[in-house]
């Protein structure tokens, strides 16, 4: 594992770390890109990243502006949004590509991003964990409480107050840029998510994907139900979609939910199923290492 810092698209820098395959040295590997969940710092992920790289994939986590290793000493007045956020992820595909096609591992918004790359077409592969709407009109009854009062009421009230919304104040996670929790709301009050915006139209970016997705879900995601995450999948008309859809009680679990994915304790009853997937699609490694150097400190 090394820390490292990848250039952005924007002229920025993104921190990132890199973990390398624990296979014989001079065998050729392809790039595995993690894009992070709303308020997920990179070592969120270290768990699966540590499981793939012992497996034979380098792979590459990295933080969003205003986040993890990417928080300004101020966040009160720091400008940052979701498409910032996307542009991010395809800085990360821009560097990584340039070793072979990029296999991205996205956890909701990370798995929602990749209609907005202008790289797409170099990603070879998504497996999207918890992609779905946001809206509560998916959701049981006691969670759509819930998510009304963040969008409503504490959210405004907090967000006001801070300059920033404190998300660790109420167990969401990291606290995120002023932009980020706007657009958040925002989209997440359409039924389909930024697809149902009146001000936009991003169907076409999302039509564009080529890719292999993996679409997973688990029974017991309060957040991204299967209807919710089936509609956005919906969404990439000429991606060769699958689903994979978890049950905790089948895996001997108690629970998964939306951040379980990449929970220690889940991901042996999980990942592997990640690994066996691109073996079946024939995602396997063939380009040159991700050299240790580049920008490494």
């Amino acid at each position: 594992m090394q820390e490292i810092t990848l250039p952005s698209l924007d002229g920025r820098t993104i921190p990132a770390t890199l973990f390398r395959a624990a296979a014989a040295a001079g065998e050729p590997r392809e790039p595995v890109v993690v894009a992070c969940a709303t308020g997920a710092p990179q070592r969120f992920y270290r768990g699966f990243a540590e499981f793939a790289a012992e497996r034979g994939r380098d792979v590459v986590t990295f933080d969003y502006r205003g986040l993890g290793r990417a928080r300004p000493a101020r966040l009160r007045g720091f400008e940052a949004g979701f498409l910032d956020w996307a542009q991010e992820i395809d800085s990360v595909v821009a560097w990584a590509s340039q070793y072979g096609p990029v296999d991205l591992v996205g956890h909701s918004f990370g798995a929602q991003a990749l209609g907005h790359l202008t790289h797409k077409d170099r990603v070879r592969s998504l497996v999207a964990f918890g992609m779905g709407s946001g809206h509560h009109s998916y959701m049981a009854r006691g969670e759509q409480v819930k998510v009304q009062l963040l969008w409503h009421g504490l959210g405004p009230i907090l967000s006001a107050a801070y300059g920033y919304l404190p998300s660790s104040l109420v167990g969401l996670g990291e606290d995120l840029p002023r932009g980020v929790y706007r657009d958040w709301k925002r989209w997440c009050g359409f039924p389909r998510y930024w697809f149902s915006d009146p001000s936009v139209d991003f169907h076409d970016r999302f039509a564009a994907v080529r890719a292999r997705i993996l679409n997973v879900t688990t029974e017991d995601d309060a957040w991204a139900p299967d209807s919710s995450a089936d509609m956005f999948a919906s969404h990439y008309t000429n991606a060769a979609v699958e689903k994979l859809r978890l049950v905790p009680a089948e895996l001997g679990l108690k629970s998964i939910g939306h951040m379980g994915f990449f929970r220690r304790d889940v991901g042996p009853h999980v990942w592997p199923k990640v690994l066996a997937w691109w073996e079946q699609n024939g995602v396997r490694p063939r380009a040159q290492a991700v050299p240790v150097g580049a920008h490494g400190r």
